[in-house]
């Protein structure tokens, strides 16, 4: 068996992608695959991946229509190899001794998951800045290590997925992801890796932190207006998605955690801006997901209940979105 299946999803980054191989094919630890997606790109993105695979046959390459990040990494975990699986962003790259720190950990501490941090890339100025969170993902695996309560772990859990949501920068064991049927997304474009990080880690029993930065992360401004209400409306509509997925999996059912966390999310994505068109072809779900939760949202917190039941009367009655009022509704 391949140790590590490297997955890297590929989509008109003709620019990059040769930075990201090379970062890959030179690490100090060799025995992996190099699952290449090539996700219906128009560009010369092609032409790169067969380059590299005729050097070294541990590049692989699945060429396929286009079917988004999700359907892309999904492709990939079907044919995987590896006793692990790490997630390399095709505009990313990662340090020479990425694939050969984390295989140490996940080895020496029989790891389900083990995280690193990251260090932020901005090409434009050829500039580096550290990636945030460091303090914050520190505190939380030590108390999360220290924890004995089950309750307590799932909260640490939870807010380590909050401050490190990508899939990137971490190894996962494949068995925890094929033996519970785990995959990414592919009705939602946004949140994707989120959604899929709180399902592995829910079923991981042992996650680790090693405290270095092994991974670059290209960062890429855009701010056009539009793309930021897609993703907004994309956001609201995965959570809608996770709820459902933890609810089949029986995960709600009896973690006033878990509830406690769905219904802030969901009412901290409401309070997102979008404009009235928008919202009101969205009402129906929203609705829906809203009785829905509190339906199934018995055991939750006193506070919670509330904030749940303000939701419902507010979105009954004005049948429109206010983001001031689900924000202040968010931190009640």
């Amino acid at each position: 068996m391949t140790k590590i299946s490297v997955i890297v999803p590929v989509y008109n980054v003709e620019k990059y992608l040769s930075q990201c191989l090379d970062s890959i094919l030179n690490q100090t630890f060799k025995d992996f695959e190099c699952i290449c997606v090539n996700d219906g790109s128009t560009d010369n993105s092609l032409s790169v991946l067969q380059e590299y695979a005729n050097k070294d046959n541990r590049i692989k390459i699945i060429n396929q229509q286009n079917k988004g990040l999700s359907g892309a990494r999904n492709s990939a975990l079907k044919i995987i190899n590896g006793k692990y699986i790490t997630f390399i962003d095709s505009d990313d790259f990662v340090s020479s001794d990425y694939l050969e720190k984390l295989t140490n950990i996940a080895e020496k501490e029989n790891s389900d998951i083990v995280y690193c941090r990251h260090k932020m890339y901005y090409s434009a100025d050829n500039k580096y800045e550290n990636g945030p969170n460091k303090e914050k993902l520190n505190t939380l695996f030590y108390e999360h290590s220290k924890s004995k309560q089950k309750n307590k772990q799932i909260k640490y859990i939870l807010d380590i997925v909050e401050n490190s949501r990508s899939a990137c920068m971490k190894l996962y064991k494949t068995n925890v992801i094929k033996n519970n049927v785990i995959l990414f997304f592919e009705d939602i474009y946004a949140e994707e890796d989120f959604c899929f990080n709180i399902l592995v880690n829910l079923y991981s029993n042992k996650i680790s932190f090693l405290d270095e930065e092994l991974y670059y992360y290209r960062k890429q401004v855009d701010s056009l207006t539009a793309k930021k209400e897609k993703l907004r409306i994309n956001a609201l509509k995965s959570f809608i998605t996770l709820t459902n997925f933890l609810y089949k999996r029986k995960f709600l059912e009896n973690s006033p955690i878990l509830q406690n966390f769905i219904i802030t999310g969901f009412v901290y994505r409401l309070g997102k801006t979008i404009s009235k068109e928008k919202y009101k072809l969205l009402f129906p779900e929203i609705k829906n997901n809203l009785f829905f939760l509190n339906n199934i949202c018995k055991n939750c917190n006193f506070v919670f209940k509330i904030k749940l039941k303000i939701a419902i009367l507010f979105v009954e009655v004005f049948k429109s979105n206010s983001g001031i009022f689900f924000k202040i509704l968010k931190n009640f």
